[in-house]
């Protein structure tokens, strides 16, 4: 708990958790976090759950993506981007729908949306 706070005050993590401060300081002397707790506090200040509850994987979210990559296999890799292909291509979907449906309405001429 100590390495994940650092310097901040206990009435800090406190107020960014929504808990009182005699709770944190129960905490941090050996007192079992509540889950709502713990939560509240990845959450605020950007930790990796997984790492805060078991110490596995990276400490912080943002090492996250690159720690997972890492132990990724080419079917999850190539799953993932046609994945995101398929939404990006749902949206530019929407987007022409929606600005055949805005010109229409303003009155000027405009193509009708195509399936790609």
């Amino acid at each position: 708990m100590r390495l994940v706070i650092g310097k901040q005050s206990l009435r800090h993590i406190a107020k960014i958790t929504n808990v009182s401060v005699e709770s944190v300081r129960r905490y941090f002397n050996g007192g079992t976090p509540s889950s709502d707790f713990l939560g509240r506090l990845s959450n605020k200040l950007g930790l990796n759950a997984e790492w805060l509850l078991t110490g596995d994987g990276p400490m912080m979210l943002e090492g996250l993506a690159a720690d997972a990559l890492q132990h990724a296999t080419v079917e999850q890799i190539v799953g993932e981007i046609a994945r995101k292909f398929d939404g990006l291509s749902d949206r530019v979907t929407r987007l022409e729908v929606a600005v055949f449906a805005a010109s229409r309405a303003m009155g000027a001429p405009s193509r009708e949306p195509t399936d790609k």
